[in-house]
């Protein structure tokens, strides 16, 4: 129960934050991502647009594995949105770290791993055989 209290608390956050984003988009700003900072105008760091990218290509790759291999399997969007941040705080840090950015930039990513984490496992069902005969 907490863990889906928890999970839903981040979706929240996070849907709160691609609005304002899409909204500050036509307003002039950018709210970049996966760093919580505003700028004018429409500049986006080339180190964060390369971590976000190279994520969505990786959850792209996982996605492809796991059909190919385990055919298809019932996935909960939040069980998706779990790994598509797991993926970026891999790859985002690996990003960071090969192109030498900041030490600042990396704390926006400690967020990610619990986040992940939570979102993935507050997506499981609970499953309970209550129908089961004895």
């Amino acid at each position: 129960m907490l863990l889906k209290l928890i999970g839903n608390l981040i979706i929240l956050v996070l849907s709160l934050f691609c609005i304002s984003s899409v909204i500050a988009h036509f307003c002039g700003y950018t709210i970049t991502f996966p760093q919580f900072s505003i700028t004018e105008g429409y500049d986006i760091p080339e180190h964060r647009l390369h971590a976000l990218r190279l994520s969505i290509m990786c959850t792209f790759v996982y996605f492809s594995f796991r059909y190919l291999f385990f055919g298809s399997e019932k996935l909960y969007p939040i069980q998706f949105m779990g790994i598509m941040l797991y993926t970026l705080t891999i790859v985002g840090t690996l990003s960071y770290v090969f192109r030498g950015v900041d030490s600042s930039e990396y704390l926006v990513l400690i967020f990610y791993v619990p986040a992940s984490v939570i979102l993935y496992y507050a997506g499981k069902p609970e499953v309970r055989n209550i129908f089961k005969k004895k």
